[in-house]
């Protein structure tokens, strides 16, 4: 009997589709094979591959179908460690960068915004490092700065400093 086989494996994983010579997918004896894909991880590619087999530790040559990207969400962090340095007329800023989990796809850069405390709109800008140093400030005045990771599924949550 031929079985027709689908394998459902996520980009990276080192699960293999076949475990102690029995797949890890769906089949079916001649016949079309139809996967329902649940609880999947979001932003992670996964790879769709038919085969099919006669015998339990063999299968025959493996064809990708089709790559599946799932959707990516905003992160689900903010930078933490958010310090400021100071000068006369600028300061220096740096955070730590989040885990790559939380970002939740694709890292594109840091989004800063700054403002003077009596201001009534903030400054932007964006880096794609840990740090930043922020000039043109004025001596004596305060200010708050935040920053946030803009990935492909959006922005995340920010973490802001008063200095």
């Amino acid at each position: 009997v031929v079985m027709n086989c689908i394998v459902l494996t996520a980009k990276g994983s080192s699960t293999q589709p076949w475990a102690n010579g029995i797949p890890s997918t769906t089949c079916k004896s001649n016949g079309a094979v139809v996967v329902k894909a649940e609880s999947l991880q979001e932003a992670t590619q996964y790879t769709l591959t038919a085969y099919s087999t006669a015998l339990p530790n063999e299968r025959s040559a493996s064809t990708s179908i089709f790559i599946i990207q799932t959707l990516d969400t905003r992160p689900s962090a903010a930078p933490t460690m958010l310090s400021a340095t100071p000068s006369l007329f600028s300061a220096s800023f740096s955070w730590t960068a989040i885990p790559q989990i939380d970002v939740n796809g694709v890292f594109n850069h840091y989004a800063i915004a700054y403002q003077r405390t009596d201001s009534p709109s903030p400054t932007t800008t964006s880096t794609q490092h840990t740090s930043i140093t922020i000039r043109s400030l004025t001596f004596g005045t305060h200010y708050w700065l935040s920053v946030a990771v803009v990935a492909s599924g959006g922005i995340g949550p920010n973490s802001t400093i008063n200095f």
